[in-house]
């Protein structure tokens, strides 16, 4: 009898300690109240988080780029159809781009390497300038204005470079 009068002390004091916690915790979740949006933030950075705006569609750049080509093919089917432009090739889209630079009298072939490096007509800086000695050109380059309107091949570069 003893023994069965420690079980319901005891099942009574857990039970009854259990329904405290639960009010306790009832209490305490309807006193926080809602958070404003500046207090949500506050606390998201606060533990390392940042917070989306579920109204607003997000985006990675590669598919903010896919989105713009395909509004752009659309507009361009539109216009066409409606005779307001002719049809133009995919090429036409990108603007021309004309690579033109002077090579002063007496220049230095590092410091047309790094001109034509830094206009983006060769990839290789050392690369080109070994290229220029291994062929015996490095004092042959000549003084005079050059214009490109693509960029040339590397022997293209050089000859037009070596030429007078």
């Amino acid at each position: 009898m003893v023994s069965r009068k420690s079980y319901l002390y005891g099942l009574g004091t857990g039970l009854i300690a259990g329904s405290v916690l639960l009010q306790l915790a009832s209490i305490g979740e309807s006193s926080a109240g809602p958070m404003s949006e500046a207090q949500l933030e506050a606390a998201a950075a606060a533990s390392g988080y940042v917070l989306k705006d579920a109204r607003v569609a997000w985006f990675t750049e590669q598919q903010m780029q896919e989105r713009a080509a395909e509004a752009e093919r659309r507009l361009r089917a539109e216009l066409e159809a409606e005779g307001a432009i002719g049809a133009a090739p995919e090429d036409a889209a990108k603007p021309a781009v004309v690579y033109a630079f002077t090579v002063g009298s007496g220049s230095e072939l590092k410091d047309v390497a790094k001109l034509v490096y830094e206009l983006g007509l060769v990839d290789d800086y050392n690369g080109f300038l070994f290229e220029m000695q291994e062929r015996g050109l490095a004092g042959k380059v000549q003084a005079k204005h050059y214009r490109f309107d693509r960029v040339p091949t590397t022997d293209e570069l050089i000859e037009a470079l070596t030429t007078p």
